[in-house]
């Protein structure tokens, strides 16, 4: 959650704007959230920490969350109605190469390759923040002989 307040902040500050115990609150609120949500679900939650915050507020600090690269839109095919929100992932998905030869296990960090996950998510409608992927390659450690 530190790196959502650094970035948030940040941005704000790039702005000329503040951040504020009630964008705080909004933010931490973001955070503990597990799945998408919509306005309606979120201001009751912030309000419960005694902060001051009405409907129009909350929706300019989503706004600025979004723009600021923290909260993405669900897409239409993963949600059931309008004005669906999520936080956008900040860890890296968890995919491993192993080998099965030797057991050796490589994790692997890669932007492009993590796209083409969203998209596949997308198309049959999981979930990408619980995937997780493990390829299997042999000869990934270099022991093994390899047949050809």
């Amino acid at each position: 959650m530190k790196e959502e307040y650094e970035l948030f902040h940040s941005f704000l500050k790039k702005q000329g704007m503040n951040f504020t115990s009630v964008r705080q609150a909004i933010l931490d609120t973001l955070c503990e959230q597990e799945s998408h949500f919509t306005v309606r679900d979120i201001l009751p939650r912030v309000k419960v920490k005694n902060i001051a915050v009405n409907r129009a507020s909350l929706y300019r600090n989503i706004h600025l969350l979004k723009l600021a690269g923290l909260l993405e839109e669900v897409p239409p095919a993963e949600r059931s109605g309008r004005g669906c929100f999520r936080m956008v992932r900040r860890r890296p998905r968890r995919c491993i190469l192993f080998c099965p030869g030797c057991h050796i296990a490589e994790q692997i960090a890669d932007d492009e390759f993590d796209r083409a996950l969203v998209r596949l998510c997308e198309r049959f409608r999981l979930d990408p923040d619980t995937l997780q992927v493990r390829i299997e390659a042999r000869h990934l450690c270099g022991r093994h002989p390899q047949n050809h």
